[in-house]
């Protein structure tokens, strides 16, 4: 399966919100979480005031990310931005029997 690096932008009144969601995440693994970062240009634009952010680095398996920006601007309040990147394929385990999935 492909794995994705997801590299998430976040204001860090809603980091604990993003990290819940990411511990939901079949297969995620968060590589690190930096809270030493200013907004300065990714939020700028919106007015934020230069508040602190935190960068959060995970790789998540792409079926995992499907609908993701949904669901981080619902969380956020549009406060996050984010990009992913191929990194590798590697098995990750599946579903189990009682999430509906008839693998």
């Amino acid at each position: 399966e492909p794995v994705m690096r997801l590299d998430l932008d976040v204001t860090e009144s809603k980091l604990g919100d993003v990290l819940a969601d990411l511990s939901l995440k079949r297969g995620a693994l968060v590589l690190h979480v930096d809270t030493n970062t200013r907004e300065q240009e990714s939020f700028s634009s919106r007015g934020s005031g230069g508040s602190m952010t935190a960068r959060v680095a995970a790789h998540v398996p792409l079926a995992e990310l499907l609908g993701y920006a949904t669901a981080v601007r619902s969380l956020t309040a549009g406060e996050a931005s984010f990009t992913t990147e191929y990194v590798h394929h590697a098995p990750v385990l599946s579903y189990s029997s009682s999430s509906g999935s008839s693998s």
